[in-house]
């Protein structure tokens, strides 16, 4: 199918048949701050979960190679992911049964240095918001 048409769908119902709707482009991409503790997802990505292993795997990527160190950084450089031309964007359900999508692309940090991220948001269709659910990098080898 035609990423760019792909662009476009964000409703789905139970059954996984999509419609077309508003473009993903109208919606504001939010990295979601603290909810049920004192971190949010950035703190999560830069390995400031105490104890959580996957905390510090996912930091080895955004903070460590790629170089982001504040919040603020690497939430504008997930933010700018999403609105992405070049993206690689996939429409699925999620696991209780939301729109959401994965993009991927290459995101380049405060260090000049590149990885292949991965984002999955979560689309609400009735605000026009997409929440950040996770996201994860690979190191070029």
């Amino acid at each position: 199918m035609n990423e760019n048409r792909i662009r476009t769908i964000v409703t789905v119902d139970s059954q996984g048949n999509a419609f077309y709707g508003l473009p993903v482009d109208a919606f504001q991409p939010v990295v979601p701050g603290p909810q049920d503790s004192t971190l949010g997802k950035a703190d999560f990505l830069l390995g400031k979960v105490p104890g959580n292993p996957k905390s510090v795997e996912r930091s080895a990527v955004f903070r460590d190679y790629l170089g982001f160190q504040e919040n603020s950084q690497l939430e504008t450089a997930l933010e700018q992911q999403f609105r992405s031309p070049n993206a690689k964007v996939w429409l699925r359900l999620n696991q209780v049964g939301q729109p959401s999508i994965s993009i991927t692309s290459t995101i380049v940090g405060p260090t000049g240095t590149s990885a292949i991220v991965t984002c999955g948001w979560t689309l609400h269709p009735e605000t026009q918001i997409a929440t950040l659910n996770t996201a994860f990098g690979r190191i070029p080898k």
